[in-house]
């Protein structure tokens, strides 16, 4: 097992060096940037507009997984084994055999809250256009 992984690593490398090797002598020049002009507005706003979108997801995963637990925290009438980050664990103490169908809800949950959030905000960077 451990030879086939050190030849299959071997083999890549070796492939790789050759790809690099192929490209550089077989063109023989740089490719020139591409230029703004060369692609339509609307295409830009939207690579933007993706670029956006696709960044602050991370950033808005964290808000809604702490928003999730806030309220999650303030609905069920404060559970003292769910208190919230920084003071508690929250609902990330949940495991796939604790609560699997509350867990499942709860991820489900935290992805929509992140995917509108990061929308939003690229659809709030279209709009202003800045």
């Amino acid at each position: 097992m451990r030879r086939g992984l050190v030849l299959l690593l071997l083999l890549l490398a070796v492939d790789t060096l050759q790809a690099q090797a192929t490209t550089t002598t077989a063109i023989g020049h740089v490719a020139d940037p591409y230029r703004d002009e060369e692609f339509a507005p609307w295409m830009l706003k939207l690579r933007r507009f993706e670029i956006i979108a696709v960044g602050t997801f991370p950033i808005a995963y964290m808000f809604a997984g702490l928003g999730f637990d806030y309220y999650y925290y303030s609905a069920n009438g404060y559970p003292s084994k769910n208190i919230p980050w920084p003071a508690g664990p929250g609902t990330s103490a949940w495991t796939t055999t604790s609560n699997p169908t509350e867990l499942q809800q709860k991820n489900i949950a935290i992805l929509e809250m992140a995917l509108v959030m990061s929308v939003g905000v690229a659809v709030a960077d279209w709009f202003l256009g800045l």
